[in-house]
């Protein structure tokens, strides 16, 4: 069995979270480098039947014809799923997003995929939290099956199709030997069971720390140091006049319009330092040595054109490839990214708001994240000084807002 290549099989209701799961864990896979996909059955069957509704009746267990054909759905799906993943190097992680409900569904999936080298995780997600039930039948309302009708006619079609399901509704145990994490009203307890590979492990990990109440993220480079007035990078400079400014500009506005934040969190190198400096009295200010600036290694201190001139391989190497480029004696990108995986699970805990005071390379790799934004365009996403980058959690996704606090 290949430990590289993981299909993650989603359990549960209908309104526990599982598109929710599903998408949070194939945007942290594919921004750690894993080749990472969802597959949803209900999209599946959503574009067979096209403009056709498929109400409540559909889902009950006593439709054989609709049953079968939901079945049916389920194991196109897989076929799917296992064609792009053989087709797949490295690691691999796939997502199987459906209701997979009963012993019989698991059994089907699991007898297939023992014909591939593929390794398998169950993710179920129990809830019985009224309000996270709640939230999540509003979202429902929103998707392609009941956009076009009345709230509350979608709303009962929707809690009779739940009530199909439960009563048909069969936990996973450790009778069936597959490895699972059930994941109990959010983050109150887990179960975890035959986790024995370093993927399911770090993936179980990321799980153990979702939040449905993200708060607020705002996200800020440090004023403009002495360091960009010469244009060299690296460094440990403080702050120029202009930056001095920001920094009084940004409390401000923050104490002011945004005062909500409650935890900041900074660099441990001088210019982010002096940034946070006015905040210091009333907010809780975090250092944090991952949040440092890339390291130019061998480069530091120098300016992009004297690179160009003193080590013109190593200009033309990392212009061929921003993302992997290490600097002799120093990181790439994707450095920067193994450096955050654990600051982004405490984000991921947190349902606080927060301000993040860092760098430019360190901003790129978190907005990746956060904005889902492909590996190979991290390096080259804009981030100017003297603004501010609010991100709110809607839904599966995040709003970016950029205030422009000091025009440079």
């Amino acid at each position: 069995m290949s430990h590289n290549k993981l299909i993650v099989i989603l359990v549960g209701l209908p309104a526990r979270g599982k598109s929710f799961i599903s998408k949070k864990l194939n945007r942290y896979s594919t921004w750690v480098g894993y080749n990472s996909k969802v597959f949803n059955v209900g999209n599946y069957r959503r574009e067979f039947f096209k403009n056709t509704f498929n109400d409540n009746k559909f889902f009950d267990s006593n439709n054989s014809e609709a049953k079968n054909l939901r079945n049916k759905f389920a194991m196109d799906v897989l076929e799917e799923l296992i064609k792009w993943m053989n087709a797949m190097t490295g690691n691999v992680v796939s997502i199987f997003d459906a209701t997979n409900t009963t012993k019989l569904r698991r059994s089907m999936l699991i007898e297939r995929l023992s014909k591939e080298n593929i390794d398998i995780m169950f993710v179920e997600s129990i809830c019985d939290k009224s309000d996270i039930i709640e939230k999540n039948l509003q979202m429902k309302l929103t998707n392609d099956d009941y956009v076009q009708m009345p709230a509350n006619v979608a709303l009962d079609d929707f809690k009779k199709r739940i009530s199909h399901y439960k009563r048909v509704y069969e936990t996973i145990d450790n009778d069936e030997d597959n490895s699972y994490i059930k994941i109990i009203n959010v983050q109150k307890s887990f179960h975890v069971f035959k986790i024995n590979s370093a993927l399911k492990l770090e993936l179980c990990n990321f799980l153990m720390n979702l939040n449905i109440n993200s708060g607020k993220i705002y996200l800020s480079r440090h004023g403009q140091s002495l360091d960009n007035v010469s244009g060299t990078i690296g460094g440990n400079s403080v702050l120029s006049h202009i930056g001095k400014q920001y920094s009084l500009k940004l409390f401000t506005h923050i104490h002011n319009d945004d005062n909500d934040i409650n935890t900041i969190y900074t660099s441990t190198l001088k210019r982010t330092l002096e940034t946070a400096k006015p905040f210091s009295k009333k907010y809780n200010i975090i250092n944090k040595k991952l949040l440092d600036e890339i390291n130019a290694g061998i480069c530091d201190g120098m300016t992009y054109d004297q690179i160009k001139l003193i080590y013109p391989n190593i200009a033309r190497n990392r212009e061929k490839n921003k993302l992997n480029y290490r600097y002799p004696y120093g990181e790439s990108y994707t450095d920067i990214i193994e450096r955050l995986k654990y600051f982004i699970l405490e984000l991921e805990r947190k349902d606080e708001c927060i301000m993040i005071i860092t760098h430019t390379a360190v901003l790129r790799c978190l907005l990746g994240y956060f904005l889902d934004i492909p590996l190979k365009d991290i390096p080259y996403i804009k981030v100017p000084l003297h603004r501010i980058i609010k991100l709110e959690s809607v839904a599966n996704h995040y709003e970016k807002t950029e205030i422009n606090l000091l025009k440079n």
